[in-house]
């Protein structure tokens, strides 16, 4: 016995147990066993392993992945040169989002969103506290290595002083759009001077610690600048959140004037709940190293 819905498409009570149940309407159960689909295909695909050096899940995908797909460039998860399985990203280049009118704007986007979509859970949302744009990721397998990256990432000023003579830099972020098959949310950059300079200012300052620790597994991925309103994660299932419920938001949001540089870490956090600091790179010049061994030193 078949459902036709929107008479472009089909689906099966039999084997759909969604839509057996009543609990969702036959367009929600449609996307659900349509992703369902996708994901364990993916799954056969590629299979993830356990390193046994404790540098973590691995992924036999090659340098193509989900989150670089579309993107451009290499991505940190995929292989090295010499074919062997590149690590999980572990720590990340940032700056980050604090103005107060944006956060207050996104309270309200998360906020419409919850009342929208009932399916959302508050774990979907980047927490307003924590914004932030990504500048890079990278790999560090222990505390020695992460020492090497802050050592070279303190002698970066230089590079900030060639692109950003003036202070402040302002950024405008405007806009809302969506990748990663719908699974990420994300506030965007406005085309402008300031956002060019950032780029390349990114670029070079990768380039930089790569230089100095060769064998450092980073990000090769373009810098593409972005704002994490909504991760949804795996549940068998994710809501589809499409322009009908945040277009009215796909405009200009605020302006940011640009923060210190830093590096944190994906798995720690604060005690505020943004992510642990490790290093800060501050305008006037100065480096705030935070790694254990120079603390326990001073």
């Amino acid at each position: 016995r078949k459902v036709r819905i929107n008479d472009h498409a089909h689906i099966s009570t039999i084997l759909n147990p969604y839509f057996c149940q009543g609990s969702l309407s036959p367009i929600r159960s449609l996307q659900l066993h349509q992703h369902r689909n996708r994901v364990n295909m993916d799954n056969n695909s590629h299979q993830r392993h356990y390193n046994s050096n404790n540098s973590g899940y691995q992924s036999n995908r090659g340098h193509s992945n989900h989150r670089g797909r579309g993107r451009g460039g290499n991505s940190a998860r995929g292989r090295g040169g010499n074919g062997a399985p590149r690590a999980r990203p572990n720590y990340f280049f940032s700056t980050r989002i604090n103005d107060a009118a944006i956060i207050k704007t996104v309270n309200e986007i998360q906020q419409h969103m919850r009342n929208s979509e009932p399916q959302l859970t508050l774990h979907d949302f980047q927490r307003p506290n924590t914004l932030h744009l990504t500048l890079g990721v990278f790999h560090a397998p222990n505390m020695e290595t992460l020492g090497r990256v802050l050592e070279a990432f303190g002698e970066c000023h230089p590079i900030l002083e060639e692109f950003f003579k003036e202070h402040p830099v302002e950024l405008e972020v405007t806009g809302i759009g969506q990748f990663g098959n719908h699974k990420v949310i994300w506030m965007g950059l406005q085309e402008t001077e300031n956002k060019k300079l950032l780029a390349q200012c990114v670029g070079k300052l990768r380039q930089a610690i790569q230089e100095k620790i060769p064998e450092l597994e980073m990000e090769e991925r373009d810098f593409n600048p972005h704002i994490t309103l909504v991760k949804f994660r795996s549940r068998g299932g994710f809501p589809i959140v499409g322009e009908d419920i945040w277009g009215q938001y796909n405009g200009p949001i605020g302006k940011q004037h640009l923060s210190p540089f830093e590096i944190l870490s994906m798995a720690e956090k604060d005690p505020d709940g943004y992510y642990k600091c490790y290093g800060r790179l501050n305008w006037d010049g100065t480096f705030e190293n935070f790694h254990p061994d120079r603390l326990k030193n001073q």
